[in-house]
This record gives structure tokens, C-alpha cells and sequence, in this order.
């Protein structure tokens, strides 16, 4: 049945039961009037009932004899007024696009409208949280029906006020997630008692690979990496503004937990773990402490390196498993949607910070995407994700302010209520090229210490062209985006590594971010020829380079 907006079809006795002395009205799911799920579509307005109501005191003289029950302040906020009073909470469920005010009781409802469609509505279960911060789970409560909401939550009963903060929350199993925190983004300082529209929907999640019965204990679909390994680390801190800022505005003083942004070069972060002082000498390399100053400080657990820059987070997804093996993004996505479904901590604490507890179905989502491109939320990053993704993940930082006596923590720097940056960059990493290198059998057969490749660069004529070129002696070994040689000894099939594309100018000014000419040299003793084979490194992920050599049929060594 559809939302009754019509007087004419509530009856006395059948829709509504009046009664008099008690001064309770009281709805029931009969005749016209359903409960049905979504609620959008069911119950009965406000406004429909102010208006049955006055009829029923205009025709009926036993209810004339009464004060009226409803001073109705406009079509989405009313009052019981006179003692009256709703009978039971089956009543108060049925009523649609209207707060009210109970004054008998001194209760007050908001009504929640949730804009845009569900993608199931007889499955998808809206939630609400009425306590900020995801370390308080006693006032997540779903809403009183499935799908698209409309529905009055108590704000305020005289002894517990809860009209300073409302999010609403849609979390589905494989389905995109919507999250609408009331107050913040309708610029309200507190919910009244009326009804309030917000943009609540979902649809199918693409990315989300997985579904829960493979992630609560199974292995990724595309690269096998063990779910129930993979752990989310949250970092404690405050400010995360730079030390000159401090020192000009704070006359440099710090507390425990502050996070300074030092003036090394490149700048790095620390906190501080012992109150005190800081001065310009201090700040010039917070690990050393040249100056005067008496505060104590430590690397910033969340300081992560991106390129040549040192940034800040505070929320570390753990993305390799026991195995080492490491997780795509997909499989990164669908695991943390799942963590944040669950009515558990999340907080692995796997750093030992000591954060706290963090419940999931609460929590900050960690993930969204545009496209292809995998983007962390505020201050989130992925450790050890998949080499592949590294060009496919943009990270937003905790962006760096600077202090003023009077600033906000949270608006002009630092975190917010939630623990999420005031302020923030998009940051991607330098291009890595990926690329294999796969061994024939013969020289993974061999006894590892009798093999050896070794990776050199053919030539250098994109650079410097100073003819450090291979089969010289200024042959150049190639290094890995971590600045180590590759090379190694052979005793599985396949090496994978990662190359600076954009950042390595090992052959000179202007080798960066140009194609990487290479010559792979491999070996064994007794099994494997001598060899060499030469490739490419394209500004691209997983390439593969096979490394073959024939069977050794004259080596000999009989001493």
C-alpha cells in the first residue's frame, strides 16, 4: 500500500484509536495503513493525520470535549500538546515526513528522508550512529525498515540529547557505500524536531572482487593472497604542523602526541614524546636536536616516502599477507569494505601505537575509485600493496599546516572529530615499471651458488651518451626503484622488480622517463650455458623478460 496523505481514508477504530482519558492516539497497521518496507512508501504523514484529526474533533462531541492534540508547527514538525501523547512505538513507526515534539514525555523525533534509490529495497538495511567517533558503538541502530527511509529516531528523551550529531550510514555486501553526516554537511548546529532530507543510494560495487564467504577466511580471487593476514594500523597524533609555525606562533613549545614537520631537507615528520621546547637549530633536523631545546621527539610511525617527499598518515592498510604475498588493489577495496560492515575493532594495532578501539560499521571508509584508479581516503596508505598497482593508487596525506594561536585543530590543521586531515594533497607515486625476468629450468636446477644474472643497461645514449654502455668496463648495473643492483643468484623461476621509470637517471640528464634499454647476463656452472638476452623497459606494469639458455655439455671441474 502507498504513504497515506489523504484524511479520508483513516477511520476511527480501524487506521486510529483515540482514547480520551488516557489522552493516548495510537496507529494501526490495518485497513489503509501499512508498515511496508521501504518506509518511503508506507505509513502515514504528519500532515494526514493533523488533518483526520481535526475532522474527527469537528464531527466527533465526545473527542470536542478534549484540547486538541496537535499544535502542527508546519507540515514537517508538529508538537502533542494538551497531554496527549502516542500509545506505543509501532505508532511513532508509522509516521512519515514529520518530526514532532512530545511534550507529556519530553521526547523529541527527527524524521530521517533518505533521497535516491536502493538497490534492493527489500534487503538494504540503512543504519544510523547518534555518537561522533568510531571508539562509541552503543547508538548504531538500524532503521525500522529496509530500503529508502522515512522513519522518526528519538533525538532527545530529557535525559539523553542527541540532537549534536546524526550519520547515516548504507553498507551492503559488494555494493557501493553511502555515509551522509547530517549536522556537518547541512551546516546545522543541532537537529530539531522536523524531518530532514539527505542523499542516501547504492548500486553495484565493480571493484569489490570478492563477496564475504572468500574474504572471512578464503584467498584473493586474482592473486591468491590470504584475507584473514591482511591489517589495519592506526596511527595517534595531533597538529601536524610545521615546526617553524611552533616556534613563531607557540613560542615552540609541543606536547606529548604533537607532529612536527621539520625544515630538513627533504622535511620530515616526528612527535613528539616529550613535552617541552624547540628553537630554529631544534627544527633545522627534529632527530638530532642541535639547539636549545627540551622537547624529545621520535619518527612519526605514520611517515611514509612517496618519490623524494616524506608525508604524513595516520590510517596503514597492511596489504601483503604471511606468505608475502601481496594483494591488488581489488582485492585491497573488497577486504576493507568488508572490515568496515563489521560491529568489531578493526584496529589491528599492528605498530603496538595503542590508538584505541575503532568499530568498523563507524569507521571512515578507506577507499573509493575513479575509473581504474584506486583512491585512499584522507590519510590512508597502503603498505606493500601490489607492484603492478603502484601507478593505479593515489594517496591523499595528512597535508601539513601551520600553527596559529587560536587555530581550530581539525579545521585549520590537523584532524578532525573523526581523525581525518583538515587538510590534504593528492599524491601518486613515481612511475615503477614492473617487469619479470623468467629462468629457464636448467639454471633453476642448478646448485644456487653456481648461478648468478645480472642486469646492466645496453647503453647510456638517452642520457649522457658517455659510452657506459654493456660488454664495457663502464658497464652500468641497473638498480631497483629502492636503489639495490639487480642481480642475484637463480633458485626459483621468476624475479620481479620494480624500476624508477620517471626517477632513475643512472645513464644521465635525460634518461628519465625514456624507454630502458637492457641486457640481461645469466649463468650456471654444470647445467647452463653462459648467456645474455636483451629487452625493453616500457613506462608499463607487468612485463615479462624470458632468460633461456641451453643444457652445459662441457663444463668440467674434476678437482
Amino acid at each position: 500500500m502507498a504513504k497515506l496523505v489523504d484524511p479520508d481514508q483513516l477511520n476511527q477504530e480501524t487506521e486510529v484509536v483515540i482514547v480520551e482519558g488516557a489522552k493516548t492516539i495510537q496507529l494501526l497497521v490495518a485497513g489503509n495503513l501499512s508498515d511496508d518496507a521501504p518506509g518511503r512508501d508506507s505509513g502515514v504523514t504528519g500532515k494526514c493525520l493533523y488533518s483526520f484529526l481535526k475532522e474527527e474533533w469537528l464531527a466527533d462531541a465526545d473527542l470536542n470535549m478534549f484540547r486538541f492534540p496537535i499544535k502542527m508547527i508546519y507540515e514537517a514538525s508538529f508538537q502533542l500538546i494538551n497531554g496527549w501523547t502516542f500509545a506505543d512505538q509501532q505508532t511513532m513507526e508509522l509516521l512519515r515526513d514529520a518530526g514532532f515534539q512530545d511534550i507529556a514525555n519530553t521526547d523529541e523525533y527527527a524524521c530521517v528522508i533518505t533521497l535516491g534509490n536502493m538497490d534492493d529495497s527489500a534487503v538494504d538495511q540503512a543504519y544510523f550512529d547518534q555518537i561522533a567517533g568510531a571508539d562509541d558503538n552503543t547508538t548504531v541502530l538500524p532503521f525500522h525498515l529496509t530500503g529508502e527511509v522515512n522513519e522518526n529516531i528519538l533525538t532527545d528523551d530529557g535525559t539523553n540529547d542527541y540532537t549534536g550529531y546524526l550519520k547515516v550510514f548504507l553498507r551492503e555486501e559488494q555494493k557501493l557505500f553511502a555515509e551522509y553526516n547530517l549536522l556537518d554537511e547541512q551546516g546545522l548546529s543541532a537537529l530539531k524536531y522536523e524531518a530532514y532530507r539527505l542523499p542516501v543510494s547504492n548500486g553495484a560495487d565493480l571493484k569489490c572482487v570478492d563477496d564475504d564467504t572468500v574474504i572471512s577466511g578464503g584467498t584473493g580471487s586474482i592473486t591468491g593472497v590470504d584475507y584473514t593476514t591482511l591489517g589495519i594500523d592506526y596511527i595517534t597524533g595531533a597538529k601536524y604542523v610545521t615546526g617553524a609555525s611552533i616556534i613563531s606562533d607557540n613560542a615552540g613549545g609541543v606536547v606529548i602526541g604533537d607532529v612536527i614537520q621539520d625544515a630538513a631537507s627533504p622535511a620530515r615528520w616526528y612527535r613528539c614524546t616529550g613535552a617541552g621546547d624547540i628553537d630554529a637549530s631544534d627544527n633545522a633536523d627534529l632527530s638530532a636536536m642541535g639547539g636549545a631545546g627540551t622537547a624529545t621527539f621520535e619518527v612519526y610511525p605514520g611517515e611514509r616516502q612517496i618519490g623524494s617527499g616524506f608525508y604524513a598518515f595516520n590510517r596503514i592498510v597492511d596489504c601483503t599477507d604471511d606468505a608475502i604475498q601481496a594483494a591488488d588493489k581489488q582485492e585491497i577495496h573488497a577486504w576493507l569494505q568488508y572490515q568496515l560492515r563489521q560491529n568489531v575493532d578493526i584496529n589491528d594495532d599492528t605498530g603496538g601505537d595503542g590508538f584505541g578501539t575503532v568499530y568498523g560499521k563507524i569507521a571512515p571508509v578507506f577507499t573509493s575509485f575513479v575509473g581504474d584508479q584506486m583512491w585512499g581516503e584522507p590519510g590512508v596508505y597502503f603498505d606493500d600493496s601490489h607492484a603492478d598497482d603502484n601507478n593505479a593508487i593515489t594517496y591523499q596525506d595528512i597535508g601539513v599546516g601551520a600553527y596559529t594561536a587560536g587555530g581550530v585543530e581539525g579545521v585549520d590543521y590537523g584532524l578532525d572529530s573523526e581523525f581525518l586531515p583538515a587538510l590534504t594533497n593528492s599524491l601518486n607515486n613515481p612511475f615503477y615499471a614492473s617487469f619479470s625476468l623468467v629462468f629457464s629450468s636448467n639454471l633453476v636446477g642448478e646448485t644456487t651458488a653456481d648461478t648468478l644474472f645480472k642486469v646492466y643497461f645496453t647503453n647510456d645514449d638517452s642520457g649522457d651518451d658517455s659510452g657506459a654502455d654493456y660488454d664495457t668496463a663502464a658497464a652500468l648495473i641497473v638498480k631497483d626503484k629502492d636503489q639495490s643492483d639487480i642481480t642475484d643468484t637463480i633458485s626459483t623461476t621468476t624475479y620481479t622488480y620494480q624500476y624508477d621509470f620517471t626517477g632513475n637517471v643512472q645513464r644521465g640528464t635525460g634518461s628519465d622517463d625514456t624507454p630502458v634499454p637492457i641486457t640481461v647476463v645469466f649463468q650456471g656452472l654444470e647445467d647452463s650455458e653462459w648467456n645474455e638476452a636483451s629487452f625493453t623497459i616500457q613506462k608499463s606494469t607487468g612485463q615479462s623478460f624470458a632468460c633461456n639458455t641451453n643444457d652445459e655439455l662441457n663444463y668440467s671441474n674434476p678437482t
